[in-house]
C-alpha cells in the first residue's frame, strides 16, 4: 500500500482538528474551544465557520464586542463564502445576502442539550425554509464598501435577501439597493427597498389608511444629547393616550418592550435601557376576548399567498411564544380555536378581514414576511407588526402538534418559490 500523500495527509489533519474544537465547543468548554479555533483559524484563515466560533465564544466569554469586532473584519476580508449542494445533481445556486454590524454570534442549544454557534440579528433564519445541502449557495457578507469589490453574483441563478431589519442594517440594505440597482434582471427575492419600508413607524404611516385596518400611531424617538430627559419631553409632544408601549428600536424579543403608564414610568423605562439610542413609541389599543384574553395570530406572506402559523391566546398583552406553555396548553378551547384557524385561516378571519390582509401584503412589496395581528369585534384587522424578521420554525409542534400541517406548507412555499425563481433565471438565460 502506498503512502499517503502530503496534501491527503495535511487535509486529514485539519478535518481532525475542526472536529476536536467542535466538541470543545459541543461541550461547553469555551476557554479550550476558543485556543482550538483560533489555531485552526491560524491555519485556515478563511474559514468562516472558525470565524463565527471564535466571535460566538468571545461572546460567550464576556468580550461581546470583540466578538463582533472579530466576525466583522472576517468577513470585511471574506466577504464572499461558497458551498456546493453535497447532493447531485443541485436543484440551483442562491446567491444569500447578509449583514454583518446587526448580527452577533454568540453560543445557543441544540436539542440534545449541547452547544452550538448562533447568529442573532438583522436577518430572518432559513434553518427550516430550505434544504440547503441540495442547493449551490453563495453566502455574501455586507460589511462596508469593500463586500462590493467581488461579484457575488457569478453562478448564482437568483439573489436571497436575507436582510430584514432596517433599524439595525439600514447602511448594508441602502448599498445593496444601489447594487441592485446596476443589475436589474437578476432575479431577487426580497428586494432591499421593500425592507427599508417595514420599519414600525413607515409600517404605521405606509398601512394605516388602507380599508378595514388598524395601525396604532407609531413614533420614533432618539435619544440625543439631553438623554433621557429629551426622550421623555419627545414622548411628551407626541401626546398619545396612556398607557404607550416603548420599545427598543432593532429588536424582536420581549426584552426590550414595555408598557408604561405615565411620564414617570417612562423616564424609568429609558434609564433601564441604556444599551440602545433610539426607541418606538407606540399606541396601545387594549383589545381583549370576553375582557380577559388577548390574542395574537400570525401568518406568513410567501409569493403573495398567506400561510397561517399560530393563533397564540394569552391572559399577558405581550404574546409570546415562550409563554405558550403556562396558559395555551392547559386550556382546551384556547388550542382548538388555534388548530381551526391553521386548519382553515380565511373561513376563521372572514371576508373583511381577509381582504384587508392581502391589501396589506399588496402594499408591502415583499416575496417573504410575517405578520402579527388581531380581529377586532367589528371585524377589522388590528396590527401588532409586519417585517421579514419573524422566524419560522416547528419549536411549538411537539407541544401542539396541530400546527404541524400547516408549519410543513409554509417550508414547502418557500422551497416551491425559490425552485420557481431558479427555473425562470435558467429559462431567461437560454
Amino acid at each position: 500500500m502506498s503512502k499517503p500523500t502530503k496534501p491527503a495527509a495535511a487535509t486529514r489533519d485539519l478535518d481532525t482538528a475542526r472536529r476536536a474544537a467542535r466538541v470543545e465547543l459541543e461541550q461547553g468548554r469555551w476557554a479550550s474551544a476558543r485556543t482550538m479555533w483560533q489555531d485552526f483559524a491560524g491555519r485556515v484563515p478563511h474559514d468562516a465557520e472558525a470565524a463565527r466560533a471564535i466571535a460566538a465564544l468571545l461572546h460567550q466569554l464576556g468580550r461581546a464586542a470583540e466578538g463582533k469586532a472579530h466576525a466583522r473584519e472576517f468577513f470585511r476580508r471574506y466577504p464572499l463564502q461558497r458551498q456546493s449542494a453535497a447532493v447531485a445533481p443541485s436543484r440551483g445556486a442562491i446567491c444569500a445576502v447578509e449583514g454583518c454590524d446587526g448580527s452577533t454570534w454568540m453560543i445557543g442549544q441544540n436539542p440534545d442539550g449541547t452547544a452550538m454557534v448562533k447568529a442573532r440579528g438583522a436577518r430572518f433564519l432559513t434553518t427550516y425554509l430550505l434544504d440547503w445541502s441540495t442547493y449551490d449557495r453563495n453566502t455574501w457578507t455586507l460589511v462596508d464598501e469593500t463586500s462590493f469589490t467581488r461579484s457575488p453574483l457569478q453562478g448564482s441563478h437568483i439573489v436571497l435577501n436575507r436582510i430584514s431589519d432596517v433599524d439595525l442594517e439600514g447602511d448594508a440594505l441602502r448599498r445593496l439597493d444601489a447594487f441592485l440597482a446596476q443589475h436589474p434582471n437578476v432575479p431577487v427575492i426580497n428586494r432591499p427597498r421593500g425592507v427599508m419600508d417595514t420599519t414600525r413607524d413607515a409600517n404605521h404611516r405606509r398601512l394605516g389608511d388602507i380599508a378595514d385596518v388598524v395601525f396604532p400611531r407609531t413614533e420614533r424617538l432618539d435619544r440625543d444629547a439631553s438623554g433621557d430627559e429629551g426622550l421623555v419631553a419627545q414622548l411628551r409632544a407626541l401626546d398619545l393616550t396612556w398607557p404607550v408601549i416603548l420599545r427598543a428600536t432593532g429588536t424582536q424579543t420581549g426584552r426590550t418592550v414595555g408598557l408604561v403608564e405615565n411620564m414617570d414610568d417612562a423616564l424609568d423605562w429609558f434609564r433601564a435601557q441604556q444599551a440602545s439610542a433610539s426607541f418606538y413609541a407606540i399606541e396601545f389599543f387594549d383589545h381583549r376576548i370576553d375582557g380577559k384574553w388577548f390574542n395574537k395570530k400570525r401568518v406568513f406572506f410567501i409569493d403573495g399567498r398567506m400561510y397561517p402559523v399560530v393563533s397564540h391566546v394569552d391572559d399577558i398583552w405581550n404574546v409570546h411564544g415562550s409563554n405558550r406553555m403556562t396558559v395555551m396548553k392547559s386550556t382546551p378551547w384556547m388550542m382548538e380555536q388555534e388548530a381551526r384557524f391553521v386548519q382553515d385561516a380565511e373561513g376563521v378571519l372572514g371576508p373583511r378581514a381577509t381582504a384587508a390582509l392581502k391589501e396589506i401584503a399588496r402594499r408591502t412589496e415583499l416575496e417573504f414576511f410575517g405578520m402579527d395581528f388581531t380581529v377586532l369585534d367589528d371585524g377589522r384587522v388590528l396590527v401588532y407588526e409586519l417585517n421579514p424578521s419573524m422566524r419560522h420554525s416547528f419549536d411549538h409542534g411537539k407541544n401542539f402538534p396541530y400546527l404541524l400541517p400547516s408549519l410543513h406548507r409554509i417550508s414547502d412555499a418557500f422551497r416551491d418559490m425559490v425552485d420557481d425563481r431558479i427555473a425562470r433565471a435558467r429559462r431567461t438565460k437560454r
